[in-house]
């Protein structure tokens, strides 16, 4: 079974093996907007009126009769016009196709940028540039033009700066500036419409194609053996002297008719020149190329130009209405070809490296227009040139290389000669068989696997078209290999439905196209909720607020954790919610609540997270085992803890208050000499008319801080994450009088992982530390502890002074004796690891210093606090047992 997945990325470009289906072209230079108001003598808003054939001789022309719905700049006589576009069939017979000029249909609404004619009538200015399409686009007016068909040079620099004159405007602010600019009210260019790449198309196809009644344009003068001669008016190529010319000319015909496989031959006549110079203008039997636009050409409206741009050349074959069948498919008969460049385009020549290269190369590219050809890429009816080497190779391009490799086919052009043009002594191959049973299914939120069954057995390549919602399928993915039944689609935009559809080719052809199959992608993942707050309601109920930051939710998830449990969900709510209450909850335990967005792709991140405790009435604050009494006894100080290195062992703090005044106290979990928390309160009423609770760390465990002022009976509840050793400094924390106040959250640092402590320890040596007011000595005097702080806000500096604790602990103050902001441990990891562990929590946020000096093996370690800095630290490295095991270290 044949089998071959490809996977290709959804608007990253197309690899495509051109089938030629484009007629002739027009070349042009992008012309800016500010040129082309200012070299326009009218700009009408109109509607089509009719189409007609236009009642003169020469050049087949079309006459479109427009009434005037406003004049923006200029006058016109009356409130009817006709503008006449060249191209179309005389009443002989015999037609001429343009590929590029507007096409417009009774009804359209256009923007025309004019030049009044000699004959009464009008002609767009720069043919294809100055028209412009009024359309409804995603709810507004917007004017958009069709340049498919026509290829654009790139001369130089300016390019760049054109580039924004290809998107469509808004109508409204487009023709403000052009109002205001034909007033000589200069204006910025504020009026494009920001495009999509998928829209390109969608905004292009509202313009007619030329179809040439559904048929390929062929010379049967090949069939027979027959050769196509081509003559050079003598007034050869400005920029170029004559024999430069016929030598390009020359060129551009053997690289059409040096192909082996097919029999085009292309040749100059009995005489390399002609002084006929009628051009396109009217059908002379004679095979062309003529220069500068010897008769004023309407199909130029004006010289080209190296500064503005313009049209640089056109050309095309003349057909008949006669019929020819090749192959069993009918194609209208080429009875000659035309090609004329416009005036003002030596500068083009002169800028390039080789003249005579750069002129073979134009001139062969429209040649193989007037063949039949269209481009292999860089159009709207051909796949991007970006991602195929072998397409953006081809001189079938839709613009020139202009790097002097001259007029040379590779694989792409010599395939667009096979297929209509193929050796005359084979009929060519059969086209492959249409694939079937094409089936479309999601793989992600923006991937879809496209199936199909593999019918043909001689197919070259298999081709993916793709339909965003009610526009029209593009070709995406390039040239995929033969037997290839599967591609995979990346890129997908959300909430957008996809058709698909595929077919095979070869050299014979196209096969017909696969059914259709069609899906849609679901809605991106919401953005997550923030500013999430978490205020107690009732003893047993917690008011969650919140901000919606996602448009496409369908709901919300509340989920909270306690320390009886991680998270668990506890409810979901709507979209557009912003608020939620947690009910059933136990009285006096506190909680840490996060919210998340969701929809049918998945959830969003979760919010940040917010703590409360719901509480029943505290009447006053008695110190107890679980309890500590700040302030007078006005704030009640609780702790719960959970202990994730043990499989979630929890508990309530124990309290302490091992220093003079009732500002400052601390907390042991696992027992009563290792401190883990240290907490404060202090009366900043005569500051800012409040209270400020700070507390600092010596425990990388989960816990809950509640306080209570138990005169107004408000609350915070302050969360520790598992992991984190980080205090917290709450000037906002109680107001002074009975305004309600807000719940404390918590600025943390990454989480520290930590194995769980060492509980036993052994005997030491007896140390040699000699406490006093500024050293602090611990473990039966074998630590001794300094501390030098500096006052960032104010410059004050000094030494810490010591407040002795348990064995393992104790505590500095920094501005008075009653104002803690220190606390430090030693932990005795010796059972384990032959080294002692230290940690530190901090009540203050100003820059200092902790110098630990094992006074046993004469090793120190120092730790630095930067300003604004609240965390402790866990090192867990310390200082070892002895001088041979390590030495000391720099904690950072």
């Amino acid at each position: 079974m044949k089998t071959r997945t490809m996977s290709l990325a959804l608007l990253a470009g197309c690899l495509c093996f051109a089938l030629p289906l484009t007629l002739s072209a027009t070349t042009f230079v992008m012309v800016s907007d500010q040129d082309l108001a200012d070299q326009s003598a009218v700009i009408v808003e109109a509607r089509v009126l009719s189409k007609d054939a236009a009642p003169v001789p020469g050049i087949p022309s079309t006459d479109y009769q427009i009434e005037i719905a406003r004049v923006i700049k200029g006058d016109v006589p009356g409130s009817n016009l006709i503008v006449r576009t060249p191209g179309g069939v005389g009443p002989d017979g015999i037609g001429l196709e343009l590929w590029g000029v507007p096409k417009m249909a009774e009804g359209d609404r256009m923007l025309f940028f004019l030049s009044p004619a000699t004959d009464g009538t009008f002609r767009i200015k720069h043919l294809l540039l100055g028209a412009f399409r009024d359309i409804d686009w995603r709810g507004r007016r917007v004017l958009a033009r069709h340049l498919s068909g026509a290829h654009e040079l790139p001369l130089d620099d300016q390019d760049t700066a054109r580039a924004e004159n290809r998107g469509p405007r808004d109508r409204e602010a487009f023709i403000e500036w052009l109002t205001d600019r034909g007033r000589g009210v200069e204006r910025p260019v504020d009026y494009f419409v920001e495009l999509l790449p998928t829209d390109v198309t969608a905004f292009e196809e509202h313009f007619t194609l030329f179809e040439n009644e559904g048929r390929n344009l062929r010379w049967i003068a090949f069939d027979g053996g027959g050769t196509v001669r081509w003559r050079v008016n003598s007034s050869g190529q400005p920029g170029l002297t004559l024999q430069q010319t016929i030598d390009a000319f020359r060129g551009a015909m053997q690289a059409w008719t040096g192909d082996s496989q097919s029999f085009v031959r292309l040749a100059f006549g009995s005489s390399q020149t002609t002084t006929l110079n009628g051009g396109l203008t009217t059908f002379d039997s004679t095979n062309a190329i003529t220069f500068s636009d010897p008769n004023g050409n309407d199909s130029f409206d004006a010289p080209f130009s190296c500064g503005s741009g313009g049209v640089l050349a056109i050309g095309g074959p003349w057909f008949s209405n006669q019929l020819d069948t090749f192959r069993g498919v009918q194609y209208q008969r080429i009875i000659g070809g035309d090609i004329i460049t416009n005036a003002g385009l030596d500068c083009y020549f002169t800028r390039s490296g080789n003249p005579v290269l750069a002129a073979q190369e134009l001139f062969g590219h429209e040649l193989g227009h007037t063949l039949g050809f269209g481009h292999a890429c860089g159009d709207d009816e051909s796949p991007s040139c970006g991602s195929s080497a072998v397409l953006n190779d081809a001189l079938m391009r839709a613009f020139v290389h202009n790097d002097g490799r001259g007029a040379r086919l590779n694989n792409d052009d010599r395939a667009a000669l096979g297929t209509l043009y193929s050796d005359g002594q084979t009929t060519g191959p059969t086209r492959p068989a249409a694939p079937t049973g094409l089936a479309a299914i999601l793989t992600s939120a923006t991937s879809a696997s496209v199936t199909w069954t593999d019918n043909a057995d001689n197919e070259t390549s298999y081709r993916l078209e793709i339909k965003t919602g009610a526009g029209s399928f593009v070709e995406v993915g390039g040239s995929l290999p033969p037997n290839t039944d599967e591609v995979v689609v990346n890129n997908l935009a959300p909430l957008t439905t996809y058709s698909f559809r595929v077919r095979a080719r070869n050299g014979g052809g196209f096969s017909p196209y696969s059914n259709e199959a069609s899906l849609t992608t679901p809605p991106d993942t919401p953005s997550a909720p923030f500013g999430l707050e978490a205020v107690a309601q009732s003893p047993t109920a917690v008011r969650l607020t919140w901000n919606d930051s996602s448009v496409n939710e369908t709901q919300f998830e509340i989920e909270l954790r306690s320390p009886k449990s991680g998270y668990i969900p506890v409810g979901t709510i709507g979209p557009n919610t912003e608020t939620f209450l947690v009910g059933n909850l136990v009285t006096g335990r506190p909680y840490t609540f996060r919210v998340r967005a969701s929809n049918t792709s998945g959830s969003s991140d979760y919010s940040n997270e917010a703590s409360a405790t719901p509480l029943a009435g505290v009447t006053g604050c008695t110190n107890s085992a679980d309890s500590l009494c700040l302030l007078d006894d006005r704030f009640r100080v609780q702790v719960d803890w959970r202990n994730q290195f043990a499989g979630g062992q929890d508990g309530s703090g124990r309290a302490q208050t091992p220093f003079t005044g009732d500002s400052t106290g601390v907390f042991t979990f696992f027992n009563d000499i290792n401190v883990e928390l240290i907490v404060k309160a202090l009366d900043a009423t005569s500051i800012d008319q409040g209270y400020w609770f700070f507390y600092g760390a010596l425990s990388t465990v989960e816990y809950w801080i509640t306080v209570v002022d138990t005169e107004t009976q408000l609350s915070n509840t302050y969360y520790n994450p598992p992991g984190e050793l980080c205090g917290f400094a709450d000037t906002p924390a109680f107001p002074g009088d009975q305004v309600v106040g807000g719940n404390g959250g918590n600025l943390r640092a990454a989480p520290i992982p930590l194995p769980a402590p060492a509980v036993e320890s052994v005997g030491a040596a007896t140390g040699t530390c000699v406490a006093n007011a500024e050293t602090l000595c611990l473990f039966d005097d074998r630590f001794a502890v300094t501390v030098d702080w500096l006052n960032h806000r104010n410059l004050d500096e000094g030494t810490g002074k010591a407040v002795p604790g348990t064995r393992e602990s104790g505590y500095f103050w920094f501005f008075g004796p009653e104002n803690i902001e220190l606390v430090l441990k030693v932990l005795d990891n010796r059972p384990s690891g032959n080294n002692f562990w230290i940690f530190y929590g901090a009540l203050s946020d100003v820059v200092y210093d902790i110098t630990v000096r094992d006074t046993v093996t004469g090793l120190e370690t120092t730790y630095s606090n930067e300003a604004g800095n609240f965390c402790g630290n866990a090192d867990t490295v310390g200082l070892p047992e002895s001088v041979l095991t390590g030495g000391g270290r720099i904690a950072p």
